[in-house]
């Protein structure tokens, strides 16, 4: 065989490595890129508090009914959806955004959301004194943890508003005339939806006097 015909191979033979080499670390350099960076603490987590709004009206529930046996106050069921109603709208008024995945309806006895209705029921219109017939509370606990800030200011804002106002008296103030529910309210009907936009006008004329 020539000189110039080994030559000539032996030069393919090496571009053509030179080939497989450059493709492989083009694969190693895309693997790298997705590593996190060495100088992260091996012990870092992502923030899990960041905005996830809005949340389940039985979370925002459940924190108010915590609230109420930790500090030997405890909330009847009938207190515990105006409170949350209560959060809500002021939610709506101060961030612009609903507190709630879900919509309140027109009930005979003012707002309410049925999840917390269905959650809450076995206490009858007994004070919530413990969590022993509340389901899902390791899932409860975890999701109260990850509230964020502009959720925990609602609750606590709320709190501090109506913990000493009775039920019954919240629940006057909620179906009052002109109120967000006298609007949306028909006899025997439950599942009428009041509508945010309504509940943020409303708590926008109650929160700027």
């Amino acid at each position: 065989m020539k000189a110039s015909t080994t030559l000539s191979i032996l030069c393919k033979s090496m571009l053509a490595f030179l080939v497989r080499c450059e493709f492989r670390l083009n694969l190693l350099a895309r693997f790298l890129s997705n590593i996190p960076n060495k100088t992260t603490p091996s012990h870092y987590k992502p923030n899990k508090k960041l905005s996830i709004m809005p949340y389940p009206a039985t979370l925002i529930a459940y924190a108010f009914v915590k609230k109420g046996i930790e500090e030997g106050n405890p909330v009847t069921q009938m207190k515990l959806q105006k409170m949350v109603y209560f959060a809500h709208g002021y939610h709506l008024v101060k961030y612009g955004k609903p507190l709630l995945e879900e919509e309140f309806e027109a009930w005979k006895f003012g707002p309410v959301i049925p999840s917390i209705y269905q959650a809450y029921k076995l206490y009858g219109s007994q004070p919530i004194l413990d969590v022993t017939l509340i389901s899902g509370l390791p899932e409860l606990e975890i999701q109260l943890a990850n509230l964020d800030a502009k959720a925990l200011d609602s609750i606590k804002y709320t709190w501090t508003v109506t913990k000493n106002i009775d039920a019954l008296s919240l629940s006057a103030w909620s179906h009052s005339e002109g109120s967000p529910w006298a609007e949306a309210f028909k006899p025997n009907i439950h599942s009428i939806p009041i509508k945010n936009e309504k509940i943020e006008e409303y708590f926008s004329g109650i929160l700027s006097n």
